[in-house]
Formats: C-alpha cells, structure tokens, sequence
C-alpha cells in the first residue's frame, strides 16, 4: 500500500519540482496544499498521511503554524520543514528534519525515504 506525503507551499514552481522529486520515490502517493489553511483542512477532511513536507514561509498559515495546530491535533507522522531562509533554526519544536531549499535533491530523497521506512517498520 503507498503511503502518503502531504506537500504544502505556496509556490507552484517548488510544488512541481518537489513532485518531480518525490515521483523518483516508489510506493508513495503525493497530496498538496497550497498553505497551512489548506492542509490543515485536508486533514479535517479527513486526509491520513503518513510524512509532512512544509514550506516554512507561506501565505495564511506558515509552516511553524501548520506543525503546531497538527502536533496539537495528535498528529505524530513525521515533519520535515523546507525553507530557503538560512536564518531558521535548524532544530524546532515538533519538526523532525529542516532542509534549506533550493535543497540538495538526493538529500531530499534520502531525507523522505528514512523516514518513511522508519514510519513502515514501526505500522
């Protein structure tokens, strides 16, 4: 069965080029949203995903926002935060991994793989 990443940022460019990415991944299905507002709604829709992918900057809810509300709702998947600021912490709260972007693609790669085995070997 494939498990499911939930991809939020607000730039177009970056969610195709992670898709395109994440698309070298076998087993794994994609769902995106274009900000915390709208991810956090997927999940309230219902959505069960099994690693987060968050840009930190964006437009109605930011990444810091969208991994506090989701911590707080029980969400214990792993959070892997992208951000093209060299000024964010590189440990924070609730966030398992920060990557700068424009990252590094087999960095990436790995990052998503180890972390998903990790989550398939606990299920």
């Amino acid at each position: 069965m494939a498990q499911t990443i939930l991809l939020v940022d607000d730039d177009q460019m970056v969610i195709q080029c992670t898709l395109d990415v994440l698309g070298l991944i076998d087993g794994i299905k994609v769902v995106t949203a274009k900000n915390g507002v709208e991810a956090v709604g997927l999940v309230e829709g219902g959505l069960i995903f099994d690693l987060l992918l968050t840009d930190w900057q964006m437009t109605l809810m930011g990444g810091e926002a969208l991994v506090t509300e989701l911590r707080s709702r029980g969400c214990c998947q792993p959070f892997i935060l992208m951000t093209g600021d060299a000024r964010v912490p590189k440990t924070i709260p609730g966030v398992d991994l920060v990557i700068l972007k424009p990252y590094d693609v087999s960095e990436l790669i790995d990052a998503v793989r180890d972390r998903m085995d990790a989550r398939a070997a606990v299920a």
